[in-house]
């Protein structure tokens, strides 16, 4: 099958039941101790999030959007493995890779600024760093709250002074030269915004996980500590931003 974008003609299943089930001691997607430590931050903030909403995905249907090669999926299924997920993704070879890798759930290949899917398809839309790439974030954001009946939930780059600094310095990109896209930086109050000109709750947490994959175990006992203190002193200029935004019906009094 060719990579193709679905325009809004093109609601339709097509889905693809993959057949093969992966053992999990089999899966790919674990590293190092240097990768993985740095790597877990996002998913730990995130479960916390949802603890503190009193949200659990056990049993419930999660769109996992610009799923790539799975590796957001993967976590999902560690921390809540009865969730019942679904994939979506516009790149025909991290379908590819989603199929080699993980387990036998549904994927199709869709477009995020038009997904294809009916209105209310699933209880939750998940995505992660993957807004950013698009030359419509927001409009991304809307199609996600389209299709989950329940809420969203996101992972993206957090919008904060040090972002800044750190791009006038040369040390965060403004542009990402591989995918060809801004970096569109989701700040709290863009996120309170959207959220109250749709009557919508939402809670958030920012923080920071580093990038950098350390080489040797004092350069990572290094960065660990850095990263900590920076999570301790000044966690809302973190480099990432966990937010879930929840259906719920309000009046603007009640805002």
């Amino acid at each position: 099958m060719k990579e193709k974008c679905l325009s809004k003609s093109g609601y339709h299943n097509v889905y693809h039941k993959y057949n093969k089930y992966t053992p999990e001691n089999k899966f790919k997607y674990e590293g190092s101790l240097y990768r993985d430590y740095f790597r877990d931050i996002p998913f730990l903030k995130l479960k916390s999030l949802l603890e503190r909403g009193k949200l659990d995905l056990n049993g419930k249907t999660v769109l996992v959007a610009s799923s790539g090669s799975g590796i957001d999926g993967y976590y999902l299924k560690k921390m809540y493995s009865r969730a019942k997920l679904f994939f979506a993704d516009i790149n025909l070879a991290g379908m590819e890779k989603l199929r080699s890798n993980f387990l036998a759930e549904p994927a199709v290949l869709s477009d995020n600024c038009f997904l294809a899917f009916k209105d209310s398809s699933f209880d939750y839309a998940y995505i992660a760093a993957s807004l950013h790439h698009l030359k419509e974030p927001a409009k991304g954001l809307y199609e996600l709250l389209r299709v989950a009946k329940e809420g969203i939930i996101a992972i993206e780059p957090n919008d904060s002074w040090f972002s800044r600094i750190f791009g006038c310095l040369g040390l965060a990109h403004e542009y990402e030269v591989d995918h060809g896209n801004y970096v569109y930086r989701f700040g709290k109050r863009d996120i309170v915004k959207m959220c109250k000109a749709s009557f919508l709750n939402h809670d958030l947490v920012r923080f920071f996980a580093v990038h950098r994959i350390a080489k040797t175990k004092i350069e990572f006992m290094i960065l660990s500590l850095l990263n900590g203190a920076a999570n301790l002193l000044f966690p809302s200029q973190g480099n990432y931003v966990v937010f879930l935004i929840r259906k719920e019906s309000h009046s603007a009094r009640d805002l």
